[in-house]
């Protein structure tokens, strides 16, 4: 048995460290002595997620409600720092434009004067922001009854214009329809013009009809039905003739 080991069995107390004796001394200050530091064995774990197929990463989401009024909030803002910032550089751009076309300009450029009456008259034009939407349903479509169609009407359309096609047999009604920007209006003649190919599906997007109209589809409904051109009472594609104009209007500007 060594020195030191003798010396902390015969006397000497410990400092009551969880870790072990640190320290014994004994009654005699000559025979102090400082024992080595307790060694512990640490064990660090770091998280290191997956990022394979089988454990992708997983997406936050959030409510649809708190989703769309973050993105609306989220354009208010920029709109905000665009208006300041139009604000802020006004008179510089004025001086800018000013100098170039002062340089390069030709007998036709504005004057300075009128430059200036332009940029307070047409102020700042506000954007327009593309927004993308992604919907967690947590649906299983190959489960039954957890499949899920329908569709979305936007207030003011998508920013593009539909050519539509309008079913009636009343001459002015069509008349009016093609003088509002129908791409072909007509009953029977319509109807055959789609059967024999003279008048090609692809030239229209959407379609609206009469009720009277709607039995007389039925020999183009092959025609129609698959590209989902089928006038439906369901969908707001069956008017009568006093609101088929305004429906016409919305079927053209997307707002339906």
């Amino acid at each position: 048995m060594s020195s030191s080991a003798s010396l902390l069995k015969l006397a000497g107390r410990s400092c009551g460290r969880a870790t072990g004796p640190c320290c014994i001394s004994t009654t005699r200050p000559a025979l102090s002595a400082q024992c080595p530091p307790a060694v512990s064995a640490v064990t660090t774990t770091s998280h290191r997620p997956y990022r394979t197929r089988a454990h992708p990463t997983p997406t936050p989401t959030v409510p649809i409600i708190d989703a769309v009024e973050s993105v609306l909030e989220g354009c208010e803002v920029r709109h905000a720092a665009r208006l300041k910032r139009w604000n802020t550089d006004n008179s510089r751009r004025v001086e800018r434009r000013i100098a170039y076309l002062g340089e390069r300009g030709g007998p036709s450029a504005p004057t300075p004067d009128e430059i200036k009456a332009d940029i307070e008259k047409n102020g700042y034009r506000r954007m327009d922001e593309t927004v993308e939407v992604a919907l967690q349903l947590n649906l299983d479509p190959r489960k039954p009854g957890q499949s899920l169609r329908g569709g979305l009407t936007l207030p003011h359309g998508s920013g593009k214009t539909f050519g539509v096609a309008v079913f009636t047999d009343d001459e002015d009604l069509a008349d009016e329809a093609r003088e509002k920007g129908a791409v072909a209006a007509g009953g029977s003649s319509l109807i055959d013009s789609i059967r024999t190919g003279e008048m090609p599906t692809s030239s229209f997007q959407r379609t609206v009809a009469t009720p009277d109209m709607v039995p007389q589809l039925a020999p183009i409904a092959r025609i129609l039905g698959p590209r989902g051109l089928m006038p439906n009472p369901k969908l707001g594609t069956v008017l009568d003739g006093a609101s088929l104009i305004n429906g016409l209007l919305s079927q053209m500007s997307g707002t339906t």
